[in-house]
């Protein structure tokens, strides 16, 4: 048996996820309700995880004596500075900061993660008779077929009519397969949903444990 605070939870999950599925009739206020709760709960919970690492990651080392993060925290505060029109122009240097330093963490990590590190998985050749031998050298004859369909400065005539092709296939099949996945992860989302709308009455009734 559930105890009170979880039974009270379980409910209120349950109301508001059938006034969300008012949606599928029309807007109606229940689903407008279910949706300004969910936005003030979001929030409400960012705005405390932001305090609470605030808190423990500027208040505790200037606590300590760490007196350089000070600075991070004058950046911070001139990006308020937006907010008044006369001083607008203090908010650019901690968004130049800020966007130049997620471009350098952004570009290295897509870099060595999108690029060399499937660069090097492509080459990595397997030379045995075995089932990866035969995958590495199938994702390396994909690989370069798919970049042959995307050279687009000579037609794909000649020796580069059957290599495009068959990157075309190779594309067309990872689209497939990747948006059949997709399908398949939201559809056991949807399904473990309906599955909690119709097993809480049942367990309130005690049809079920």
């Amino acid at each position: 048996m559930m105890d009170s605070i979880q039974l009270f939870g379980q409910l209120t999950l349950w109301l508001l996820t059938l006034m969300v599925f008012t949606i599928l009739w029309k807007e109606s206020p229940l689903y407008r309700f279910a949706e300004h709760t969910y936005v003030a709960l979001a929030v409400g919970h960012t705005l405390n995880m932001g305090l609470d690492s605030l808190g423990r990651n500027i208040g505790s080392p200037l606590a300590a004596g760490k007196y350089l993060l000070v600075i991070p925290v004058i950046l911070g505060l001139l990006m308020y500075a937006r907010l008044y029109r006369k001083y607008d122009w203090l908010s650019r240097f901690p968004i130049s900061l800020l966007v130049g330093v997620a471009m350098g963490v952004a570009v290295t990590g897509a870099v060595y993660g999108q690029l060399l590190a499937q660069l090097e998985s492509t080459m990595r050749i397997v030379a045995k008779p075995t089932l990866d031998g035969v995958n590495s050298i199938l994702i390396l004859i994909f690989v370069v077929s798919g970049l042959i369909y995307f050279t687009f400065s000579r037609e794909h005539t000649g020796p580069l009519n059957i290599p495009s092709k068959i990157g075309r296939y190779v594309l067309l099949a990872a689209f497939g397969a990747s948006f059949a996945g997709s399908i398949a992860t939201r559809l056991g989302v949807f399904l473990s949903v309906i599955k909690m709308l119709v097993e809480f009455p049942l367990k309130i009734l005690g049809v079920i444990p």
